[in-house]
């Protein structure tokens, strides 16, 4: 901006010394011409000459002042990119100070890690020198016992074969919508079986394979949603499916239980009472006379019987749980051997042992109050009620108050492992 107007001055002095030079032209050819020039002429001609000649001085010594503010201003220019170049300089220094005292800082914690690796590795070596010298220890230990330790096992495999041999295999059946098959086996181990849930269509597969076991039950459900009848489709397939293995085993005098389902499987295949030897359906239970489920706890009066599985138990306390439970027979002369035969094996009664009582004593009016009954060897028994339900004391109703009846169910499924023993 200051050089422009040191510029603009320049051109004004100029402009004036030419206005001065044409002056002096205009009056000079008059001079000559006339040379009659007056002296006031010549002093005012001198005099403006001498004006623009102080004021071209003027105008350079501006020029000069105005130079030299410039060279001054560009000399300030300098000096200030030199004191910023500097402060580069300064800064660039102090970065790489930081950056010498962030590697040297590095460095050391480099040593300090290397000196952490060896640390390490010596507690690592002490550590591996420990371990190896324990389980030295060890080995030696192991080997001293070894001795011991298969007599100990031989003792146990020994004992456990032992064990097996003598406890029978029972299969309880299951599939096809029983469903009581898991309270049956816990009561048939509790009495010291070795009970075995077998699923229908294993034997259905290999029907002679009933024949490995000592004992056989049929537990509690609705096979086939009780279609048709209670029991009647399942009864059809025993019969079909396993017929001959099942008359096998029941010929060979092995014992066969059926609870609730189990017993309507039964009285409808013909297996109980059977007194004709035939197979031939004599019995079978219908609806509750109530027309209703009946799901409460009964009393049963243990009858003077052929069945085995009774003996020395006076009553049953246990929970019936069924729609179908009344007891029928074909004609009145079937009722006649029932009772001839001593193949009544349980009855509905009240806590005194007193049957005729009704309901809900007798929950479902079944005939003579018959509430189980054998075959004529006694090896086969079915009941509805479930004392496979009644086995632990927790399980009756008013054990709280010291009354319980465990005992009599337990014993009951302990005459049947008893009797299956016999076939081992």
């Amino acid at each position: 901006m200051a050089e422009n107007n040191a510029l603009v001055a320049v051109f004004a002095m100029a402009e004036k010394k030419t206005r001065a030079k044409k002056v002096v032209a205009v009056l000079s050819p008059a001079t000559d011409a006339k040379n009659t020039v007056s002296e006031s002429e010549i002093s005012a001609v001198h005099a403006h000459g001498k004006k623009a000649h102080l004021a071209e001085e003027s105008g350079i010594d501006a020029i000069h002042a105005q130079s030299k503010k410039i060279r001054v201003a560009k000399a300030g220019e300098d000096e200030i990119a030199a004191v910023h170049a500097g402060s580069r300089k300064i800064r660039a220094a102090e970065a790489s100070k930081e950056e010498i005292a962030a590697a040297q800082a590095g460095r050391r914690k480099i040593s300090a890690v290397a000196a952490s690796d060896d640390e390490i590795e010596s507690i690592h070596a002490a550590g591996a020198a420990a371990a190896k010298a324990e389980q030295k220890e060890l080995d030696a230990a192991a080997r001293a016992n070894k001795a011991d330790l298969m007599e100990i096992e031989a003792a146990a495999v020994s004992a456990s074969a032992h064990s097996k041999s003598s406890r029978p295999v029972i299969a309880v059946l299951a599939g096809y919508g029983l469903n009581c098959e898991e309270e049956t086996a816990d009561a048939l181990r509790m009495a010291g079986a070795d009970a075995q849930i077998v699923h229908f269509c294993e034997l259905e597969e290999k029907p002679a394979k009933l024949l490995k076991y000592q004992g056989f039950v049929i537990p509690g459900g609705w096979s086939f949603a009780d279609d048709i009848a209670s029991g009647r489709v399942l009864a059809n397939k025993l019969k079909h499916r396993l017929g001959q293995s099942f008359l096998s085993f029941v010929k060979s005098g092995r014992p066969v239980l059926g609870i609730c389902n189990g017993f309507q499987v039964l009285v409808t295949l013909g297996a109980i009472p059977d007194l004709e030897g035939t197979m031939a359906q004599e019995t079978t239970l219908v609806t509750n006379r109530q027309g209703r489920f009946e799901n409460r706890w009964v009393t049963l009066r243990v009858e003077d019987s052929v069945c085995p599985f009774l003996k020395g138990i006076k009553f049953i306390r246990a929970p019936v749980r069924h729609g179908e439970g009344q007891f029928i027979v074909r004609d009145q002369a079937v009722l006649a051997d029932l009772r001839k035969s001593r193949m009544i094996a349980l009855r509905y009664c009240d806590e005194k042992l007193h049957t005729g009582a009704g309901y809900p004593l007798n929950p479902n009016g079944s005939l003579d109050d018959i509430a189980g009954i054998c075959n004529h060897k006694g090896n086969v028994l079915a009941f509805m009620p479930h004392p496979e339900c009644s086995v632990r004391r927790e399980l009756w109703p008013n054990w709280t108050r010291g009354e319980t009846h465990e005992a009599n169910s337990l014993k009951l499924f302990e005459n049947f492992v008893k009797k299956a023993a016999e076939y081992i």
